[in-house]
């Protein structure tokens, strides 16, 4: 079984759909467009402007996001042809998805290279999974031309975080650093990891942020107790579930000392802050809310603050991807809906066809860039960065 640690929220049951009641007022000018049709090469649909007044029970259907941006949508199948079963995770470039195999459920075994235009997979490693194991290989990332992921496994002393490395090209995958072992199991977690340079960056339960490279010492940021990796040179607090509710109110960049904090709002609450801006909702039936640039030591806004229509009730997993994004859940009549929000653009997008009773909720790469949606026959992936 999976555990629950790493979890988090996987699924929306029925019971949360009156939680996830959403009105969408065109608010600064909201932006939906006709129903999607099919993916591929098609040219993107101008969204067009909602009424202020119109609602999702009465106004028009969300858009599909093939329709609005086809450039970035892609369909990958859920099995290789042995039948493995593959989840995908990072692009390695612009037309090459990372993707893993699974051995047994969740239990990745080997790493491979999945070119989008031919669908044809190319081996990279087998991940090894040492004795005693016990949370398996998870928080992929890439940089430097390695990827890195990490793992824990049960000693005397309590569990100990490993982090692991391979080449992009290809190789023997091997243990770049090694944290100390902890005894309070529900601090192991890696809330996130990156790759910078020749090192490997991560953050612990609420530990703090740590970096080693490869086969060094393992060496904690200075100060970063109880905050977590948000984009590197940036940590903040409170972090990703089960540390925080994933706002990020406060981030400080450790290479130059700077901080910013959230704006503050009168009875509004915090849905998620990126690096330089936040995203806030308001109380009340029109789920109105704010994007706000965060504030510096001195007081000084980074941007200007601006009222915005939420597509989604705030959820306790929410990021705000590249400072643009917050991908969820919305309620649509009867069913749930997922959907994908843009805050640059105020369109609000259609990840998949709503479900009744349950819906799994979006899933976006720690690298901001790959969005994963799971579908009955595959994964949808939208690429983040491809979306002008």
């Amino acid at each position: 079984m999976r555990d629950p640690r790493r979890s988090g929220v996987a699924r929306w049951a029925g019971a949360t759909a009156s939680a996830l009641a959403v009105a969408l007022v065109g608010v600064g000018g909201f932006w939906l467009a006709g129903r999607g049709g099919a993916q591929g090469a098609q040219a993107p649909v101008e969204p067009v402007p909602l009424a202020a007044t119109a609602t999702v029970a009465a106004g028009p259907e969300l858009p599909d996001v093939g329709k609005i941006w086809p450039q970035a949508v892609h369909r990958l199948p859920g099995r290789l042809p042995d039948g493995s079963k593959i989840i995908p995770y990072l692009f390695l470039d612009d037309s090459t998805i990372l993707i893993t195999s699974e051995a047994s459920f969740e239990k990745a075994d080997t790493l491979w290279a999945y070119d989008l235009g031919s669908g044809k997979t190319t081996k990279i490693a087998d991940i090894p999974v040492p004795r005693d194991t016990v949370l398996f290989p998870d928080g992929f990332a890439m940089g430097g031309g390695k990827i890195a992921w990490w793992t824990a496994r049960k000693e005397r002393r309590g569990e100990r975080v490993e982090i692991w490395t391979v080449p992009v090209t290809g190789g023997e995958p091997v243990v770049a650093a090694a944290a100390e072992p902890q005894r309070d199991h529900r601090q192991v977690p890696v809330t996130a990891l990156t790759v910078t340079g020749e090192e490997v960056v991560w953050s612990q339960g609420n530990l703090g942020v740590f970096r080693a490279a490869a086969g060094g010492e393992v060496r904690k940021v200075e100060g970063t107790e109880g905050r977590h990796l948000l984009s590197w040179p940036w940590v903040g607090s409170p972090g990703p579930m089960p540390y925080g509710d994933g706002t990020f109110a406060e981030a400080r960049n450790v290479e130059t000392g700077e901080v910013k904090r959230a704006p503050s709002a009168s009875g509004d609450a915090l849905v998620a802050c990126g690096v330089r801006r936040c995203v806030s909702s308001a109380d009340g039936p029109s789920r109105t809310g704010a994007v706000q640039g965060r504030v510096d030591a001195q007081g000084r806004a980074d941007g200007g603050s601006r009222a915005v229509p939420l597509a989604m009730r705030p959820h306790p997993m929410a990021r705000l991807v590249r400072d643009r994004f917050i991908a969820g859940v919305a309620d649509v009549p009867g069913a749930l809906q997922p959907v994908l929000q843009d805050f640059d653009r105020n369109i609000a997008v259609s990840l998949a066809p709503a479900m009744k009773d349950s819906a799994p909720l979006p899933s976006v790469a720690k690298d901001d860039r790959l969005l994963r949606y799971r579908l009955d026959d595959g994964f949808l992936v939208v690429d983040l960065q491809a979306i002008p």
